[in-house]
């Protein structure tokens, strides 16, 4: 009886070390894994922030050049609205949209022809 006690404790034992050791190898695989996706995490850190630098720098630009733009315009004598200024774009767009319509309608007309 003690025998089979011993016998059964030394399986329990092995089973043990064995959890271990694939316990063990798994530890390092997940250590290799997270190195990577640090390495990885790292490198869109600097994509990001290189992206970020230029998105900065447009907005710089951009704002340069809208003090640039409000300086002409407020410098110009004929301080026109807005909304006057949309209006005419309208207006202007309107009519171009109007002349591109009238030779289609011509060649419709030109095309019915019954002799």
């Amino acid at each position: 009886m003690s025998l089979d006690l011993l016998n059964e404790l030394e399986k329990r034992v092995q089973s043990a070390v064995s959890t271990i050791e694939d316990l063990k190898l798994e530890i390092e695989q997940l250590k290799e894994e997270n190195t990577a996706l640090v390495s990885e995490k790292d490198a869109w850190e600097g994509r990001l922030a290189e992206l970020l630098g230029k998105f900065d720098l447009i907005d710089s630009t951009a704002s340069d050049t809208t003090e640039d733009a409000s300086a002409f315009t407020t410098g110009n004598d004929s301080e026109e609205n807005p909304e006057d200024e949309t209006l005419a774009n309208q207006a202007f767009e309107q009519d171009f949209a109007e002349v591109a319509e009238e030779p289609e309608q011509g060649s419709s007309f030109g095309s019915n022809n019954n002799f």
